[in-house]
């Protein structure tokens, strides 16, 4: 089944385009009715509306202060100061095209980079620091950047052991680091009537690494008309109109948001352990600024909402909550019932760091209907697919798919592949030609002349909502069928004692047995909540009698969100586990 994209009020999302078939260069600079080409064309607009309006509000001090003060950069100021970060970027000799990594703390200097590198031309490279050192530094290595832009200490390990030999531009986010010139500095080496080059649609303009939650993290290479149409793609879903103000827990939506022309509050918090902030660095923010919209993990609005709603919090002023990630369970929309103004909603889009926004869902929709399905075992519904993006489920292919004509198409509730195409989808990783090829279709009518391959399995229903089953890497493959672990867990998600759980495959594919690995709450008797947990699955149609019940103080999550269940790691310890009788005995006690 496919669902072509809906209609909707609102700009339409136009595509980078394809590129010329001949190699020459793609047309750059402005369209011919004036719009953008690039995400620094809205600052320059925002600027030119808005120009004593804050665009970021940088926190001082630590996380749990007392007091909470900022240091605020209007539109005119971050517009001002990304051409002066242009101009220094290219009197070090970084050229258009190349690209620029940026190791940046969230905040004013963040933006003022991002925007500075993309005005001069070049490509940010944005990488998750919780991948760890090791991690990172083979991310920078793959992509050779020619700048390089960090706090101190990231300068100063880069320069050390980072082999990084074509940076021309160190550039310390801070004071100077040997061999590195500092921020303040930086700032005038640029002349003064430095000129902008002009920029297309497709002209390359980041490579944000994926999260590596499933294999290695790879280079997504976005184009300037990718930014542009994910922009499009939430102000039309979500009616999001210029003068909000947003508290977001992910650095990325600096663009974004300067994009929608709204305020940045930076919350004091490590962006890369969203599941330990301190509750009130989001909910303070948002009631002292009056802020209108925020987004985080799961795992965040899990821990400030629960903790809103224990304390009779309430956020009047917001109209919508984002979350991204992975599945948020019903409860989390309930502590959101519980805390938002009537009309507001918890949204939670779905997507990839590849293809972003694809759907999207709410509190109304998945209190009102979804949430007692997805606790039958159906799975986690993700909505309808927003305005642009066309959706399909196809049968699996364990190899390429060379040609979106290969696809076969699935009927509605049949469990299949999720592929998509859209304005936002982009189209290659950075120098992995055989992992592009696995993921991309082509496909000459797509708006960016590929469909991406979400590595996700689900289904479509009657109305043309996607339900997510979990990942196609995850699936366990029995010798009675396979079994999805995001159904499946729901159902045992419902017992009291149980905090979460992953259901991994044990053996060869084909022959898997399905192990259940817990997280209890605090308190939870083990040997009675394993009988209680066998009983469960053995009755599901969605899951069957387990091999073994484990239990782990807590399941291994993703760097970047903290919520998406490290289920290979987790597999691989059962096996080893279940391979040793002492540990078996020792896992049951």
């Amino acid at each position: 089944m496919t669902v072509a994209p809906p209609t909707a009020p609102g700009p339409a999302v136009a595509a980078p385009g394809p590129r010329p078939a001949d190699g020459s260069p793609p047309a750059r600079g402005p369209a011919a009715d004036g719009s953008p080409c690039s995400v620094a064309d809205l600052l320059r607009r925002a600027a030119a509306e808005r120009p004593e309006v804050d665009a970021v509000l940088t926190p001082r001090g630590r996380a749990g202060d007392p007091t909470r003060t900022y240091d605020a950069l209007t539109f005119a100021e971050l517009d001002a100061a990304a051409d002066r970060f242009a101009a220094a970027l290219a009197s070090r000799g970084v050229r258009r095209g190349e690209r620029v990594a940026l190791m940046v703390r969230p905040g004013g200097r963040f933006a003022v980079a991002v925007f500075g590198t993309l005005r001069a031309g070049a490509a940010a490279v944005l990488i998750d620091p919780g991948l760890g050192v090791p991690a990172v530094l083979r991310c920078l290595r793959e992509v050779s950047p020619t700048g390089f832009v960090g706090e101190p200490i990231a300068v100063a390990a880069a320069r050390a052991v980072g082999r990084l030999d074509g940076v021309k531009a160190w550039v310390s986010a801070g004071r100077a680091v040997p061999g590195a010139i500092g921020w303040e500095r930086f700032g005038t080496l640029g002349p003064s009537d430095f000129s902008p080059p002009a920029m297309g649609r497709t002209d390359p303009a980041a490579v944000i690494f994926t999260s590596g939650s499933t294999g290695l993290a790879k280079g997504v290479a976005y184009e300037h008309g990718m930014f542009l149409a994910q922009i499009e793609h939430l102000r039309a879903g979500y009616d999001l109109p210029p003068g909000e103000v947003d508290v977001p827990a992910f650095p990325l939506f600096a663009l974004f948001d300067v994009g929608l022309s709204a305020t940045m509050i930076v919350p004091r918090m490590h962006p890369s352990r969203p599941a330990h902030v301190r509750p009130e660095e989001i909910l303070g923010p948002i009631r002292e600024r009056s802020a209108t919209r925020a987004f985080g993990s799961p795992a965040l609005w899990k821990k400030v909402l629960k903790d809103a709603a224990d304390r009779g919090v309430t956020l009047p002023s917001v109209t919508a909550l984002l979350s991204a990630g992975a599945p948020i369970p019903p409860r989390t929309h309930e502590w959101a019932r519980a805390v938002l103004p009537a009309g507001a909603q918890l949204h939670t889009p779905y997507g990839a760091t590849e293809a972003l926004p694809v759907c999207t869902t709410g509190t109304d929709e998945i209190l009102g209907e979804t949430a007692a399905r997805t606790r039958e075992g159906a799975g986690t519904c993700v909505g309808q697919p927003f305005p642009g993006v066309s959706l399909r489920v196809v049968a699996e292919v364990q190899g390429p798919i060379d040609s979106i004509d290969e696809a076969t198409d699935l009927p509605t509730g049949e469990i299949g592949e999720v592929i998509v195409s859209g304005p936002a989808v982009t189209r290659e990783y950075v120098n992995r030609p055989e992992q592009t090829r696995r993921a991309k279709i082509a496909d000459p009518a797509a708006p960016t002349g590929v469909w991406h391959r979400m590595g996700d399995v689900g289904y479509l229903d009657d109305r043309g909502r996607l339900w997510f089953c979990g990942r196609q890497a995850h699936v366990v493959r029995t010798t009675d069928g396979p079994i999805y672990p995001v159904r499946g867990e729901a159902v045992l998600n419902e017992l009291p004692a149980v905090r979460r759980t992953a259901i991994v495959g044990v053996g060869d594919p084909g022959r898997q047995r399905p192990v259940i690995v817990v997280e209890c709450e605090p308190g939870a008797r083990t040997a009675a909540l394993r009988e209680e947990l066998r009983e469960r699955a053995a009755a599901s149609p969605v899951i069957g009698p387990p091999r073994a019940v484990l239990f782990r103080k807590t399941l291994p999550t993703d760097v970047r969100h903290n919520t998406k269940i490290d289920r290979a790691a987790l597999a691989d310890w059962a096996t080893r586990l279940l391979a040793s009788p002492l540990r078996r005995r020792l896992a049951r006690a």
